[in-house]
């Protein structure tokens, strides 16, 4: 592998991730979009043409609350913490 092979990579990852947030934008919009209709027609699933699907509901859940479990128990929080290790990637232009 070369330095110029590696350097056409990295503009092409940049090309690439700037298309990515024109379209990320875009299919926000779209969703956006979506849920005002579902919103103004009171519709918690809406069909499209060609099969597509699209759901807008509220949903109901617990989540256990891990910073007041923190602060109540704190030696039993950290006595179940273990470490990890990973690789991190970024890219940034």
């Amino acid at each position: 592998m070369s330095e110029l092979y590696i350097q056409n990579v990295i503009r092409s990852l940049k090309q690439l991730e700037i298309a990515k947030e024109k379209i990320d934008k875009e299919i926000k919009e779209h969703e956006s979009e979506i849920k005002k209709y579902m919103q103004m027609y009171n519709l918690e699933e809406l069909h499209g043409m060609n099969g597509e699907k699209a759901i807008y509901k509220e949903i109901f859940g617990r989540r256990f609350d891990t910073k007041s479990f923190k602060q109540n128990f704190a030696e039993l929080y950290y006595s179940y913490m273990k470490d990890t290790k990973s690789l991190r990637f970024k890219f940034s232009y």
